[in-house]
């Protein structure tokens, strides 16, 4: 999941005449960005996204635990 904000800066400074990098410090921004949990609830509650990378995390789990060297290891210590 990728999250865009859209940010105007006064007076940005950057490192070349590309605009590559933004050199300015960021409590010269003028304002700061805070979300709380609240949004963050929103935004995930209409998604798969958690429940996609805890599913991933325990297939892998699962996969490890099955491979003759762990298995080995599992037997050795029951």
């Amino acid at each position: 999941m990728w999250v865009f904000i859209n940010a105007l800066i006064e007076n940005p400074a950057f490192d070349s005449q590309t605009k590559e990098t933004l050199t300015l410090k960021p409590s010269a921004f003028g304002s700061k960005a805070e979300f709380d949990d609240k949004f963050f609830k929103k935004m995930m509650s209409g998604t798969t996204i958690l429940d996609s990378i805890l599913s991933f995390g325990q297939d892998k789990q699962a996969h490890i635990l099955k491979s003759p060297l762990y298995g080995d290891i599992i037997e050795e210590i029951s």
